[in-house]
């Protein structure tokens, strides 16, 4: 896994968030505190954080206009 530290440019780290992209989309260890970063950094949350059974995600748009779904994996018993 690497630090993603924004989309664009490099921003300063305020809290350790480590991102790994699989299937196109950034799997980050913390929805939630991924969401307050970039929301913090100026990017427009788009569709709001979700949970579900695997996890939880949210979308948002950087201040570029990229618009990138974010998705924290939890494996269910099962492994999924």
């Amino acid at each position: 896994m690497a630090e993603v530290l924004g989309v664009g440019a490099a921003v300063r780290p305020r809290a350790q968030v480590r991102v790994q992209v699989r299937d196109g989309r950034p799997l980050v260890d913390s929805a939630r505190a991924y969401l307050e970063r970039l929301a913090a950094e100026g990017a427009e949350i788009t569709e709001p954080l979700i949970k579900v059974p695997t996890g939880s995600g949210f979308t948002a748009r950087h201040r570029d206009g990229t618009v990138i779904e974010y998705v924290e994996h939890r494996p269910t018993a099962e492994g999924w």
